[in-house]
């Protein structure tokens, strides 16, 4: 067996190669965007956001430190609409300082999927939710949210 058969058997010849995922200019922000996190979606058709979900979702910006209450407002959302979009994209357009995903995230790419765990790209943090509507009826999700933000968002 030459060098090159006995590497590509064992998964080392090619290990560090990055492949490039076109980038996909109809994801558009929306939100103002006035604080560095981002929510992303994944919604074919987007329907507007119930009130109890709204509710929930303010719940949760109030647990992250900051000088000011955060505002849904602040913050920016990306809605993928079932296109795949690369994560690098999403944070060479964006720099956001902290991401949570909400739903099935399959068009994301480039990035681990673990629901409720948190995820670091360098400074980046990172936590990939369940639908809104599902997490706010489950206790074991919440907590595991609530730990997912901690480390996030170095809360104390």
């Amino acid at each position: 067996m030459d060098k090159y058969t006995r590497d590509i058997a064992q998964g080392n010849l090619f290990k560090d190669e990055l492949f490039i995922i076109p980038e996909n200019p109809s994801i558009e922000l929306s939100g103002g965007y006035t604080f560095p996190l981002l929510f992303i979606l994944n919604h074919h058709n987007p329907e507007p956001i119930n009130e109890q979900d709204i509710t929930f979702i303010q719940s949760i910006l109030k647990q992250i430190p900051n000088t000011d209450p955060i505002d849904l407002a602040q913050i920016g959302i990306l809605n993928l609409g079932g296109k795949d979009v690369s994560i690098l994209q999403i944070i060479q357009k964006y720099k956001p300082e902290h991401l949570i995903t909400w739903g099935d995230m399959t068009g994301l790419k480039g990035v681990e999927k673990s629901i409720l765990t948190p995820l670091f790209l360098g400074n980046i943090g990172c936590i990939h939710c369940p639908e809104i509507g599902a997490i706010k009826e489950n206790k074991e999700q919440k907590i595991l949210l609530w730990h997912s933000m901690k480390a996030v968002f170095n809360i104390i």
